[in-house]
């Protein structure tokens, strides 16, 4: 997660690999029992998303969403 976090951080980059590198680092801090982080991550990375169109890239994000939520016993958000 240190990595994906650095790579976040270098600068500009295109809207698609940030929210790559976002959607990366969400399922990371996840994995790693960071919920919260990686909640907000995940939303960071969902905002970037609708405003272009990748849509496998979308649908991957919000799996990770919806495990996030899952992980934080938010059963509704995550069924959403």
């Amino acid at each position: 997660s240190r990595w994906a976090e650095r790579a976040a951080m270098c600068g500009p980059t295109p809207p698609a690999v940030r929210a790559e590198i976002l959607m990366t680092l969400a399922w990371l801090l996840t994995e790693q029992g960071d919920t919260a982080r990686a909640a907000m991550v995940v939303d960071e990375a969902l905002a970037l998303l609708r405003t272009i169109d990748r849509p496998w890239l979308t649908a991957q994000t919000t799996i990770i969403a919806g495990l996030i939520a899952l992980s934080q016993g938010e059963l509704d958000r995550a069924r959403t």
